[in-house]
């Protein structure tokens, strides 16, 4: 599941490095609206084995796109 930061409060009181996460630093503005199961969101930094294929709903409801 991929999440916004700063959008929720689903993330552990950890530094992402420390935390287990998996992240994209700079993603395309495109990128949140393609993920979806036929276009996963690969972590390049963190745990890059991490992807996501759905978007956390509180997430959404913070998005202004």
């Amino acid at each position: 599941m991929a999440h916004l930061p700063g959008a929720c409060n689903h993330h552990p009181d950890l530094p992402l490095d420390q935390a287990g996460w998996g992240w994209i630093p700079h993603p395309d503005p495109e990128t949140w609206s393609r993920l979806s199961p036929t276009h996963p969101l690969h972590a390049t930094e963190g745990d890059t084995t991490l992807h996501a294929t759905t978007r956390c709903a509180h997430c959404v409801h913070a998005c202004p796109a």
